[in-house]
């Protein structure tokens, strides 16, 4: 008797295991097809609805009943398929909010001893070739860095902890740091956008004595009359929109990314129905702005607020993501379409002037129009990501900060198609080739060259791929490293 109640409990629990293994399965296999994992997960998908469509076939068409194995296989079949695909619905209504919460528990799955298991036997069936090695030191005063010998260009490269300085090694003819300590005594300049080799825009990120942002920055126009001279000040202004991360310059104007303190009584909210966002009690909060800037004297010209934008489209994909009170976008990016870009047609209704923005919180790019009326094209495939870059073949480069799994690093670059808003390669690290920042990385497209900074090991390196696509063939080439954290930016000058 009790062998007959404990084998029935066996049965139950295997049932119900059985049902959730293949409702999660459904749910991750959608999430996967959807982020363009890889065609395995459509073609599993596929399969499963065959399963189902074979099952129901074979049952009500040919009545087989007089084989009870045969009618046991095909039940199990047909529930099985219902299950599989019920999870995969769930995925597509994001029932009670749930795709959130799944995903997290996704990710730390795979930081359990299982889930490194799996990625131990993944990592078998990859091979790359590590990065090849800095040989060339030069030291200056408070600046140590490394360059590789056959890296003939020069970089301005800003960390937080010591100031902006140059690295070159024109001509090949050794490598020269040279701190500009200068123009950076107090170690706050942010350089974020560059005219040219000789011009580049920095904005001051000040502290408080309590350690909270100042309430004015400085933002400040750089130039050196020739390659060799010393940068000197053509103008500074104040701002009370703290600026934030990188921007661009585009016809005469500076667009930078801001910040501005807000009391959180804003009825827009709201509408926002999908995410936890709309829950959130009446507090200050910072509200992510477009500034604009004149190029030529600093004149501030207007203010693009994202918040109100992103409320007109409350059921885009973005919504879901939309759930910290106090910072709810992070925009960390804004790049300026230009009119060779708007003739490929690559977007919608694209415009010259119209703007790339990155919101890091919600983990999505967006094209919205210069005025920010109109959002035009979003997309959310992404993992804490920064730095889109647009492509000549029609695709955007992204840093997914997030995106990868934690055994070779956390980070990967992805490759977006624009027009069908599909992902079409990815690069990560692999065997004895970590790739990973937590936070910050940029991507830097100079010629037909992709240039990356991995800001938390301090390094910047070249992806050199042989194909016309990123891939996991791409090679790292390490061309700067210098013993510092939290590298703000490396931008190749020339």
């Amino acid at each position: 008797m009790k062998t007959t109640i404990f084998s029935k409990i066996l049965q139950i629990l295997f049932f119900i295991s059985t049902f959730l293994i293949l409702l999660g399965l459904g749910w991750y296999t959608e999430l996967a097809v959807w982020s363009d994992y890889g065609r395995f997960y459509e073609i599993l998908n596929f399969l499963f609805f065959c399963a189902l469509l074979a099952a129901i076939i074979v049952h009500f068409l040919f009545q087989i009943s007089a084989n009870n194995l045969v009618r046991k296989i095909l039940a199990a079949l047909l529930v099985g398929s219902l299950v599989f695909l019920s999870g995969a619905q769930i995925y597509r209504t994001n029932f009670v909010g749930i795709n959130h919460v799944l995903e997290l528990s996704v990710y730390g799955f795979r930081e359990t001893f299982v889930g490194h298991i799996i990625l131990n036997v993944k990592s078998l069936l990859e091979s790359e070739n590590p990065p090849e090695r800095i040989v060339s030191v030069e030291s200056h005063v408070q600046t140590e860095a490394k360059l590789a010998n056959d890296f003939d260009h020069e970089i301005l490269v800003k960390f937080g902890s010591q100031p902006v300085f140059t690295a070159s090694n024109i001509g090949r003819n050794g490598p020269k740091i040279t701190s500009l300590t200068s123009i950076d005594p107090t170690l706050s300049l942010r350089p974020f956008a560059f005219s040219n080799a000789n011009t580049f825009v920095a904005y001051t990120e000040s502290k408080t004595e309590s350690g909270l942002a100042a309430n004015t920055e400085q933002l400040i126009l750089f130039k050196r009359d020739k390659p060799d001279n010393n940068f000197h000040i053509a103008w500074k202004i104040s701002t009370t929109a703290i600026p934030h991360h990188w921007g661009d310059i585009y016809n005469g104007e500076i667009y930078i990314p801001g910040k501005r303190n807000s009391l959180n009584t804003d009825t827009f909210r709201r509408k926002f129905q999908l995410s936890s966002y709309s829950h959130c009690e009446n507090t200050e909060y910072f509200v992510d702005t477009i500034e604009v800037f004149s190029l030529k004297d600093g004149t501030h010209i207007r203010t693009i607020e994202i918040l109100p934008l992103l409320a007109k489209y409350p059921y885009e994909s973005f919504a879901r993501f939309l759930n910290v009170c106090d910072d709810p976008t992070h925009l960390n990016d804004v790049q300026v379409l230009t009119s060779e870009q708007v003739e490929q047609g690559w977007f919608p209704n694209g415009s010259q002037g119209d703007l790339l923005i990155s919101m890091r919180e919600i983990n999505s790019l967006a094209l919205i129009d210069k005025t920010g009326k109109e959002l035009k094209w979003v997309s959310s495939k992404f993992e804490m990501q920064h730095s889109p870059r647009i492509t000549s073949r029609g695709t955007i480069l992204v840093f997914d900060n997030r995106a990868s799994n934690s055994e070779y690093g956390s980070s990967r670059i992805t490759e977006l198609d624009i027009s069908d808003n599909k992902i079409i390669g990815i690069w990560e690290g692999a065997n004895n080739s970590t790739f990973q920042s937590m936070e910050g990385g940029r991507l830097q497209l100079f010629g037909d060259k992709l240039f990356i900074q991995e800001s938390d090991a301090g390094n910047i390196f070249e992806l050199v791929c042989s194909e016309n696509r990123i891939s996991m063939e791409c090679k790292p080439r390490l061309i700067f490293h210098a013993p510092y954290k939290n590298m703000y930016i490396g931008e190749i000058l020339r």
